[in-house]
């Protein structure tokens, strides 16, 4: 079912690892603030894993729904691939924010960190493109 890691696209991994690096340094910032306990640390850590298991559904079940040769069932897959995807952030994010030992916005906080990812890594393209 799941993917080899190494036969994934290579945005997967520059994410991830961005992502990775988001998280360390939002547990710096609490630790700055003097908030940090271990509940941030698991809280982030939830975070991560739910937004890298979203990002890599995405990154399996987009070009397998787009290798149907029928748009319709294509868009189909798309759709219900995204629901699962939105249950399961639902369902962890819930059952984070509601077990004591996981900081909320440490929780939250990394949701957002692929999109931050995204935007940094396109701009790092964008200048390697500008220079050939």
């Amino acid at each position: 079912m799941f993917k080899k890691l190494n036969e994934l696209d290579g945005s997967f991994l520059k994410v991830s690892k961005f992502n990775v690096v988001l998280t360390v340094i939002l547990n710096i910032i609490f630790r700055v603030l003097g908030r940090w306990d271990y509940t941030v640390l698991l809280g982030s850590m939830v975070g991560l894993g739910i937004t890298t298991f979203f990002y890599y559904s995405i990154c399996v079940s987009v070009p397998k729904a787009l290798g149907y040769g029928d748009p319709e069932l294509a868009q189909k897959s798309i759709r219900a691939s995204r629901s699962m995807r939105t249950v399961v952030m639902a369902v962890g994010l819930i059952v984070a924010i509601k077990l004591p030992w996981f900081n909320i916005w440490a929780t939250i906080v990394p949701l957002l960190f692929t999109r931050i990812s995204i935007g940094f890594i396109h701009i790092d393209t964008e200048g390697e493109e500008e220079n050939k």
